[in-house]
């Protein structure tokens, strides 16, 4: 609920579980977190307001419900469901490069084939 430009989340029963102080708010997930803006960043919380990924994100993709894009400095990282890492692309060098959950690198393309793929354990 927003209030004075701020937003916040309300009980079933109308009553704060977390007071308004974020610029931006989306809706909890199924898996209890939202992600929310705080001074100019974005973090998630959970149902008590607590950080549970620290605000240091300048961008978050979170419309797509099985997929999230989180950037920590110059590495972004492409995450599905609960967290789980798919992707990300980092400096390396004097280029980018995208390596899949495994930690290879998938781009620029070996043989123009590049890998997507959850890590297994």
């Amino acid at each position: 609920m927003r209030v004075g430009g701020l937003y916040g989340y309300l009980t079933p029963e109308e009553a704060w579980a977390v007071t308004p102080r974020f610029e931006a708010a989306n809706p909890f997930a199924d898996d209890g977190g939202a992600w929310v803006r705080f001074q100019g960043k974005y973090g998630r919380i959970n149902i008590k307001g607590e950080w549970v990924v620290p605000i240091d994100y300048a961008l978050v993709k979170d419309n797509i419900p099985a997929l999230s894009w989180e950037r920590v400095g110059d590495r972004r990282t492409l995450k599905a469901g609960r967290g789980t890492v798919v992707m990300s692309i980092e400096p390396a060098c004097d280029r980018e490069v995208a390596k899949n959950a495994r930690g290879e690198i998938i781009w620029p393309e070996k043989d123009g084939v590049a890998e997507i793929s959850e890590a297994r354990p």
